[in-house]
């Protein structure tokens, strides 16, 4: 248990000497922290700063806004944490301002709005932290299913466009077939006709090579 603390710098504290601003604590029981201790005081007195000093031994680390502090911690059994080590065991917890704004932020930031369950303790935030990192992930995911929708729906336009072109074009040439009576006498010739036709030469490619190259040959 914390039985004082000696602050060099800290925030507004300077030169606080436990011994002679507080009591001796060696020789004092009042002069120390107990199992209930009730710190007061006016606004700026510095309340929260003494909670970031007991906060550094939850944290392992000196608070981001006191980086050159000197401070030491004396425990009951006689034995001390500086604040240029703060290695140790205890099991600590600071419930302040600072907490507020680190552990329950839609308190502040009205971006992050109610959620649905209430967030107490680190590994709460680490989760919410994970969730919100899946929903930018999600947020990427349907914008790239957009895009893709959107080529999709621009490549089907393409395709009928070329379909439709190519089907006309059929039928045209069908019709001028169909006219051609010299070489086809076909009174029925349409587009299907025409299509079943290219099938039809596709499979026996080779053979038509053969019958046009011999009617080549005649012709000399």
């Amino acid at each position: 248990m914390i039985k004082a603390i000696e602050i060099n710098n800290f925030g507004c504290f300077k030169d606080f000497n436990w011994k002679k601003d507080v009591g001796n604590y060696t020789t004092d029981i009042t002069a120390k922290f107990s199992e209930i201790s009730i710190i007061y005081g006016r606004n700026y007195s510095g309340k929260t700063t003494l909670s970031r000093i007991i906060n550094c031994l939850d944290k392992k680390i000196v608070h981001p806004d006191y980086i050159n502090s000197n401070f030491e911690i004396i425990l009951e059994n006689s034995t001390s944490i500086k604040s240029d080590n703060l290695y140790n065991t205890l099991n600590v917890k600071v419930y302040n301002s600072d907490f507020m704004k680190e552990k329950l932020k839609w308190f502040y930031d009205k971006n992050y709005g109610i959620e649905p369950f209430t967030i107490l303790g680190e590994k709460n935030i680490d989760v919410q932290n994970k969730i919100e990192n899946l929903e930018k992930s999600i947020e990427e995911i349907d914008k790239k299913i957009i895009e893709k929708n959107s080529e999709f729906t621009s490549s089907e336009k393409n395709f009928k466009e070329i379909k439709e072109n190519l089907e006309n074009k059929l039928t045209e040439e069908a019709r001028k077939i169909k006219e051609n009576t010299n070489y086809f006498n076909v009174v029925t010739y349409n587009r299907k006709t025409l299509t079943d036709s290219f099938s039809k030469i596709k499979k026996k490619k080779v053979l038509i090579f053969e019958y046009l190259y011999l009617d080549i040959l005649k012709q000399f």
